[in-house]
């Protein structure tokens, strides 16, 4: 029944305040939770003594500021004194140790946080009772959703293609981003309310650990429970890879697929390397961790590993060729070469793990942790900015475009590829702006105080 009263709650604190201005419902509200906390109180066996009383009248006289004036600074205001007023329900104060009741009363706000999950948790022990496996796979589902809802917008505005399907199916659906953030709100507030009812009964209590024989079955249960929430997850997460793969093989590299109107190839190609960065990192890090809660080495979840590294594998390269056409138009940047460096070791970091999840070679992870090391010191050592002021003065040749600002405001490793510029080009050293500043960076180098010595340049 609770749980029913908690999401009623919810819903109405939704239907109240939601997109409306401070007014009736914000009163109404107010009140609703305010009913919601009276019988937690009771759930908790705290008395209604006077201090209550008083702190009860003082909510309900705050809540009339909403019906009596349309001042809004004071109406946004009390919204942020109303926490505190209803955690001070719970809290005694002793005005002698200030310190100790200021703890007791965020404690007591955030405190509903830590028994959050509990709403859905409990709700679906009451849905799937006697129907476990339905359970662990609906758990995987919810938590593939956060993880999606953060991958999802980023492959989406990584493509131009997937952002006119995605905008199609949306609109196709006819779904509402305002409908969808009221299922979240009340969602959300649902399992908080209740999160707080559950403090209020349970408080701190820990249920001990059984001992015995029972021990190495509850172990062997957990596992095939995680392995299921596991595989839900990692299926669900390859549906939207997958599909994201073959639009990346289609329209990209064999460009065989019909561009959306008044987009361009070079416009489609040039864009979206760094959420594809993002989400090849996401999905390394995801991979690891499901990993290192697999260690029955179980092959299923294996074989779902690799289709998720091999999908992040093909958008790394795809978001290495994007990178690749926007350098060619736009030049070198420190940043952009940072990308092309991570790019190419984050694909050899990809076919090693593969490798480690097909062998389980304990060999394979010592060559992974060897290559990261080398490839790092080695990418230390590697001029980067000489690097860039090169490839940004050879590709002066060819389109006369050259930003010099940005030259000068590299390191001096970028130096003698500029000096070298000046040497071929003579005419450049004529009373020129450039030249001079360059001279005095130069100048301003060799004056480095010793602690700053660098071998090259």
């Amino acid at each position: 029944m609770i749980l029913v009263y908690a999401f009623i709650v919810g819903l109405l604190t939704n239907l109240f305040i939601l997109y409306y201005e401070p007014g009736l419902g914000f009163a109404l509200a107010i009140l609703v939770n305010l009913s919601f906390a009276i019988y937690t109180m009771k759930i908790g066996k705290r008395q209604f003594d006077r201090s209550a009383f008083i702190k009860l009248i003082i909510i309900v006289l705050l809540s009339g500021i909403y019906i009596v004036r349309n001042f809004l600074v004071f109406k946004i205001l009390t919204i942020f004194i109303f926490p505190f007023l209803f955690a001070s329900l719970y809290v005694s104060f002793n005005t002698s140790k200030p310190l100790k009741t200021t703890t007791k009363l965020f404690t007591t706000i955030f405190r509903p946080l830590v028994y959050i999950h509990r709403f859905l948790q409990d709700g679906l022990q009451k849905i799937t009772k006697g129907r476990e496996e339905v359970k662990y796979i609906v758990y995987g589902i919810l938590i593939a959703i956060p993880f999606l809802m953060i991958v999802i917008p980023l492959l989406v505005s990584s493509d131009l293609i997937v952002l006119d399907m995605f905008t199609r199916f949306i609109d196709d659906l006819s779904i509402s981003g305002d409908l969808i953030f009221r299922y979240i709100f009340v969602f959300s507030l649902s399992s908080f309310i209740y999160g707080h009812f559950i403090a209020e009964k349970i408080g701190h209590k820990i249920t001990p650990l059984s001992n015995g024989s029972s021990l190495a079955s509850d172990v062997d249960k957990h596992a095939s429970k995680s392995h299921l929430i596991i595989t839900t997850f990692l299926m669900m997460i390859n549906v939207v890879y997958l599909f994201y793969v073959y639009v990346q093989v289609r329209y990209l590299f064999i460009q065989s697929g019909t561009l959306p109107e008044g987009i361009t190839y070079a416009e489609y190609a040039r864009e979206g390397f760094f959420q594809l960065l993002a989400v090849a990192i996401l999905n390394i890090l995801a991979v690891i961790a499901l990993e290192l809660l697999n260690p029955h080495k179980r092959k299923i979840q294996r074989g779902l590993e690799e289709i998720t590294l091999a999908c992040t594998f093909i958008m790394s390269i795809s978001a290495f060729y994007r990178m690749s056409l926007y350098e060619n138009i736009y030049g070198f940047t420190v940043l952009r070469l940072l990308v092309y460096m991570f790019l190419i070791f984050l694909m050899g970091f990809i076919l090693l793990v593969s490798i480690y999840l097909i062998t389980y070679n304990a060999k394979i992870m010592l060559v992974i942790i060897a290559y990261s090391l080398v490839f790092y010191i080695g990418s230390a050592y590697y001029n980067v900015e000489g690097h860039i002021a090169q490839k940004n003065i050879a590709r002066y040749d060819q389109t006369e475009d050259l930003d010099m600002d940005y030259l000068l405001s590299l390191s001096p490793d970028a130096y003698p590829a500029i000096e070298e510029y000046f040497n071929n080009h003579p005419e450049k050293k004529n009373d020129d702006y450039y030249y001079r500043r360059f001279q005095s960076k130069i100048k301003e180098a060799h004056e480095r105080p010793w602690q700053e010595f660098t071998i090259l340049p």
